[in-house]
């Protein structure tokens, strides 16, 4: 299981040897056939994929590249050091005794305005030795990890254990991500490093800032160099580098890659053997409609440390991203930790096992039978201990049946490097161990060195800090990830045309006709963001939506095309905005604003039909006028996203002034507040929210009640007004994977001046099942007030 999410941070494909498909193999091939095709396709790699084969891809440096990618000599003089020191090997150090601790996450949601839902946590507390021509032998002393999505029995243990994080070995590139191993010369295939034979076709560089560090009695002097890419592109990094300015060797970094990877636009470019396996196993038929699949590496962070007065060697190191497949958005953070107990301190590392990998059966069709018989007694053996057969608390290994612990041995990335990392047997040892950090506990401790993280990214990672400006080739982008379907324009289809033109800067030209009202929407913005801060420009002729809520989403399509249930009011606007947006790398926080000129009108209901009943219901009747405004959303999360207490907010502002005759404008806030805590088998919510008006609230600006994100039992507005509360509570219990739940909702809505008033409120009760921690949620509510009927319903991704 981890070793298929761990990857998930810049995209990366490899062919080479593999086992041969008896399906496809033509008569009489022999026995010591071996077949090419892809052997790794992954979302990215921090440190481990390998080098690539084959001769390395890169441009040919001119003398005009050499001429302009130095700022000053101080930057030419940096580089060329570093570039020199990355392949030299330090002999003097020869093994060194640490504490490994890592953390890794991966959460989704289906947009940034939602709560991320966690898909896996894991956390690994080891110890790692490392012996010069011996190898590293790997004891891992802690293991846990947790899920509101899977179920216990489809994590891998085997796998999550022996991903421990060995901060350093001879030929491992310092910079951690990319291949992971040291390359003389630029493969642009791959992460283009930036301090590597040939970069200065791909990057400028600029001396930036000094320090120096009391070592005994020693002075080391530090430089800063800052890397700008020449474009933007996938494959390079923009931020800074410091180095020790007499060693050459890296003492921190912190950057980000300048561009995101688009999977099926890239592909071909980097691996056309690649490109034609991927497309050989999808069908010709489903092509047009496979999702797209994009990923961006947005923040890394390393620090080193002195030892001994000449080593430096990996202190933090921290990686955060984004994997966007389709409309599903995937987070992902690495944490990694490193505390020395000894650095070439022989009385650690006399105890050293010795190490031999295992030779691995040759990938021919002589073999397939062996390969496949070791595969499915693995695959028993884990079906054994899911039943019960084998007990809980051991590992899925043979050798725990005769031994308290097992072993794997394999090479590290660079193939030269033997790894043995020894496992103890009993899960609940390892999930329950000392060495991890306490569960479902803040990092006071700041294990992973979060502050001095926050202050390094807050400095070198800024809106000024980007790549040259150079505009690239547009892209056209349709497909199913740009469909929706409701009552105003039936099913709609959707085209975009996107261009990065470098120094943070990006255009999207997006188009939108739908079948039932045949009324073109456009828009053009003009964009410009550090990944942490956003301003946008944007014109635009748009169908949009009533509330806080977005039915002109996926799911909500979804319940329109199978159930005829489009839970939304619509409107029309055309004008102009600005806005900005903030959300800090490794913050749990959001705030955007928007500044606002448009023209609203009413939007007229074209499409009834639909799998299940008839779309009947009726939508609103727009004021039409000319609006100016601005509107704020601020959020923020509280607690963890693996389980236990988490609190989540949230807080939207509004006001607009209009040239209508008889109004002068109006103001509206709302406020959420959402509370959840898992226990066990057992887990609990309690969502609380209210909102209020100024002046004369336009009716595409009310609040509306009812529908599956607010009252289920009810139809979606069922009451509406210039004020509204809710209140809901549900508990469930059961396994990660899918939890029966019972549910009440109380809420009203209608004017301000009566929520005092005595009035019975809207409600109702109901049992359901949620799925992949409420993500998507199956829903039978019993309405008892204004109406008692019963209502299925189905809920893909509620506001919380």
């Amino acid at each position: 299981m981890l070793a298929t999410v761990a990857v998930l941070l810049q995209i990366s494909v490899m062919t080479g040897p593999k086992p041969c498909d008896p399906k496809t193999l033509p008569a009489g091939a022999a026995p010591d056939t071996v077949c090419v095709g892809i052997v790794s396709l992954n979302v990215g790699g921090v440190g481990s994929g390998g080098k690539r084969a084959g001769a390395a891809r890169h441009r040919v440096v001119t003398e005009a590249h050499r001429a302009s990618a130095f700022r000053d000599p101080s930057a030419k003089s940096i580089m060329l050091g570093a570039r020199a020191a990355r392949l030299r090997q330090d002999s003097a150090l020869v093994g060194y005794n640490v504490q490994s601790l890592q953390r890794f996450s991966l959460g989704v949601s289906f947009s940034e305005n939602l709560r991320t839902r966690n898909i896996v946590t894991y956390e690994n507390a080891s110890r790692v030795r490392w012996q010069r021509e011996r190898g590293i032998v790997v004891d891992v002393e802690g293991a846990r990890m947790s899920s509101g999505m899977l179920s216990r029995s489809s994590i891998d243990d085997n796998e999550a254990s022996i991903s421990a994080s060995v901060p350093y070995y001879p030929g491992r590139d310092e910079l951690w991500v990319g291949t992971g191993v040291v390359s003389g010369e630029v493969d642009d295939r791959e992460m283009v490093h930036p301090m590597a034979e040939g970069a200065e076709a791909y990057y400028v560089y600029e001396s930036g800032e000094s320090a120096s560090i009391q070592a005994g009695a020693s002075v080391i002097r530090l430089r800063e160099l800052r890397v700008r890419p020449r474009e933007a592109a996938w494959n390079v990094v923009v931020g800074s580098l410091w180095f020790d300015e007499d060693r050459g060797t890296l003492v921190r970094a912190a950057f980000r890659f300048a561009a995101p990877f688009d999977f099926w636009l890239n592909l071909s470019s980097i691996d056309s053997l690649a490109a034609k396996e991927l497309a050989k196993s999808v069908p010709r038929v489903m092509r047009p409609v496979l999702p797209s699949v994009r990923g961006q590496m947005e923040a890394v962070t390393l620090e080193y440390a002195l030892y001994g007065g000449r080593f430096w060697l990996p202190r933090a190191r921290y990686a955060e991203g984004l994997v966007q497949i389709h409309l599903a958005r995937l987070p992902y953070r690495l944490e990694e930790s490193f505390r020395y107990n000894a650095v070439n301190g022989t009385d650690s590392l006399a105890g050293m096992p010795p190490i031999v990998v295992p030779m691995p059966l040759p990938l021919t069709v002589a073999n397939q039978h062996a390969r496949d018989s070791i595969q499915a007694a693995q695959r028993a053996r884990r079906d054994s201990v899911n039943k019960g057969l084998i007990p809980a608390g051991r590992a899925a290994d043979p050798a725990c049946d005769t031994s308290t612990f097992y072993t794997d041995v394999r090479f590290a990335a660079d193939g030269l490097t033997p790894v043995l990392t020894r496992v103890p047997c009993d899960r609940r040892l390892l999930a329950a161990s000392p060495a991890l950090p306490p569960d479902e506990a803040p990092d006071t401790a700041d294990l992973f060195g979060a502050k001095a993280r926050a202050e390094l990214i807050a400095q070198v990672m800024s809106m000024p800090v980007q790549p040259l400006f150079a505009p690239q080739r547009p892209t056209l982008h349709a497909g199913a990830g740009l469909l929706r379907y409701n009552r105003i324009e039936g099913l709609s289809l959707g085209v975009e045309l996107r261009q990065q033109l470098g120094a943070g800067y990006s255009t999207t030209v997006s188009g939108r006709l739908g079948v039932a009202d045949l009324v073109p929407n456009m828009s053009i913005a003009l964009r410009r963001t550090d990944l942490q801060h956003t301003w946008t420009l944007a014109g635009y002729r748009e169908l949009t939506a009533v509330g806080d809520d977005n039915p002109l989403s996926a799911g909500s399509s979804l319940g329109a095309l199978l159930f005829g249930r489009d839970e939304g009011y619509y409107y029309r606007r055309a004008g102009l905005a600005v806005g900005y947006a903030t959300a800090p790398i490794a913050a749990s926080s959001r705030v955007q604003w928007r500044l606002f000129a448009e023209r609203q009108q009413s939007a007229g209901t074209n499409a009834t039909w639909s799998l299940g009943r008839p779309m009947t219901d009726s939508n609103i009747t727009a004021y039409g006028a000319r609006y100016g405004g601005l509107g704020v959303d601020a959020q923020r999360r509280f607690g963890g996203t693996s389980g236990g207490l988490q609190l989540t907010s949230a807080v939207q502002l509004e006001g607009a002034v209009t040239d209508a005759d008889a109004r002068t404008g109006y103001g509206r806030a709302t406020v959420h507040l959402a509370l959840a805590r898992s226990l066990g088998a057992f887990a609990g919510a309690i969502q609380l929210s209210g909102g209020g008006s100024l002046g004369a609230l336009p009716s595409q600006r009310r609040f509306y009640l009812g529908g599956t994100r607010t009252l289920s039992g009810l139809s979606f507005g069922t009451a509406g007004g210039d004020a509204f509360w809710l209140a809901r509570g549900e508990v469930s219990r059961g396994v990660s994977l899918i939890r029966p739940v019972l549910f009440a909702d109380l809420g009203w809505a209608g004017a301000r001046d009566d929520w005092r008033s005595g009035y019975r409120p809207l409600s109702d009760v109901g049992i359901g099942l949620r799925a992949l921690d409420g993500l998507v949620r199956v829903d039978v509510a019993r309405a008892l007030y204004p109406v008692s009927r019963t209502r299925l319903s189905l809920a893909i991704e509620r506001r919380f």
